[in-house]
């Protein structure tokens, strides 16, 4: 049996028929494309959100070490002129421990000087 010739509306309906089916299918992939982006623009948008609070954190972190390095040298100035007072009252308790010695070697000269004449 001779198979039947595709009129032309056979052609046109065929025609049709794919023509449908890839806009549909085109849609499809076009919805997937869309939620994709969304998907994608609310990932983005959350790790912006995070990227601006991780630079926030990071501004009070290097302010706090700011103040840490100022107190450090605050601290640094205090110990030298605590160094340096101290320093100076030492000097000064050395010349009066000198001072006392010289005058207690004086004393025990005097003192054995009129030893001999008492006895």
């Amino acid at each position: 049996m001779k198979e039947k010739e595709p009129t032309l509306r056979d052609l046109v309906r065929t025609v049709n028929d794919l023509a449908t089916a890839t806009a549909s299918g085109f849609g499809r992939v076009m919805e997937e494309i869309n939620s994709a982006r969304t998907d994608l623009s609310e990932e983005i948008q959350s790790v912006c959100t995070e990227l601006k609070l991780i630079n926030s954190k990071i501004s009070e972190i290097h302010a706090e070490i700011r103040k840490v390095k100022d107190e450090i040298k605050r601290l640094d100035q205090r110990i030298d002129d605590l160094l340096k007072m101290t320093n100076e009252d030492i000097r000064v308790v050395v010349e009066e421990v000198d001072n006392l010695k010289s005058r207690i070697n004086r004393l025990e000269q005097k003192i054995a000087k009129l030893k001999p004449a008492n006895s």
